[in-house]
């Protein structure tokens, strides 16, 4: 007997592999998937300016760094002596606004080299619901908590993400010809918009994916589908009740590479993981031989998958090398 329903994943006809060049934009699926890849050692940016939720401001970004357009002091805004920009998440801050736009043109070409050189980009949306700045008339990314009555709270409408994703596509196609183009919906619920407004919108966002994937030749990930028609119970949701647990997350993401990855990296993935839980490992006598020859090893291991596969371990040649107590 089959207690779950089952969610059909897509035929692709292409596979990623760790030297491939992988871009991730949007919601915290992008957030949690290149978190996971990056530690893997996949060769992948994500979420350069912070999640993002709504398609138009996600699109907005991407044509800003196709036309390689800098930022301007007289975009931000200012709220408790720190400058904010309405179309970046608040981590991007400062109370130097000349910093600020110096953080935001280099993170602007990070992300403009990323979209030029992608082989698969992936754009997940969290939600239809937008805040537009009345003072301006601008859909922003983030409020950054100024003051609620300054905004007007709007859904945006199937066709109007529709055609901004079109406009955008268009142009990023035009600089990056080979990119695979992978939609999705983020699997964490909007609670704060009431049950039935995070369905409204979920809803818009499936029919939009869906209809740019088929417009651009790209492919529909079902990661919501995933989370709500499949895992469903609610011991795969953290206490709010609308993240996923890292048991949920790891399994969409088993589905994701499963998918997307090629079957060599996903082996590879599989030995990178056992590195990193043996650098991990806490000895219980640190200064003994065979903690010593442990270290050796692995350190040779190491140097072995660094000349084999052109990979980067710094971090964990570092962290095996520190001093244990």
């Amino acid at each position: 007997m089959d207690f779950f329903q089952r969610v059909e994943l897509p035929n692709v006809q292409f596979e990623v592999e760790h030297q491939d060049e992988v871009l991730l934009l949007g919601s915290c699926f992008s957030d949690n998937i290149g978190l996971l890849m990056n530690q893997l050692k996949f060769n992948v940016l994500y979420n350069v300016f912070g999640v993002m939720y709504n398609p138009y401001s996600i699109f907005k970004l991407m044509e800003r760094a196709l036309n390689d357009e800098m930022f301007q002091s007289e975009e931000l805004i200012e709220n408790d002596g720190v400058f904010y920009h309405f179309d970046v998440h608040g981590d991007l801050s400062s109370e130097d606004c000349l910093k600020l736009i110096d953080d935001l043109d280099f993170q602007l070409k990070k992300l403009k080299n990323k979209l030029f050189d992608a082989k698969l980009l992936v754009i997940t949306f969290g939600s239809s619901w937008v805040y537009n700045y009345e003072k301006w008339n601008k859909i922003v990314a983030n409020c950054h908590k100024i003051s609620g009555s300054e905004f007007n709270k709007e859904i945006l409408s199937v066709e109007s993400m529709i055609v901004q994703g079109q406009k955008t596509i268009t142009a990023l196609k035009e600089k990056n010809k080979k990119v695979e183009l992978l939609f999705t919906v983020s699997p964490v619920r909007h609670v704060r918009d009431g049950l039935s407004n995070n369905h409204i919108s979920k809803g818009r966002l499936i029919e939009v994916a869906t209809q740019l994937a088929e417009w651009s030749n790209g492919v529909y990930f079902p990661a919501y589908e995933l989370m709500v028609d499949h895992l469903r119970d609610y011991r795969f949701f953290k206490q709010d009740k609308a993240h996923p647990t890292e048991e949920a997350i790891s399994y969409i993401w088993e589905k994701f590479s499963e998918t997307f990855i090629s079957k060599s990296s996903r082996e590879l993935a599989k030995e990178i993981e056992k590195l990193q839980r043996a650098v991990a490992h806490r000895p219980l006598r640190p200064q003994s031989e065979a903690h010593r020859q442990f270290v050796q090893r692995t350190l040779q291991l190491i140097d072995e998958m660094e000349s084999i596969h052109n990979l980067d371990f710094s971090y964990e040649r570092s962290r095996l090398l520190m001093p244990k107590a």
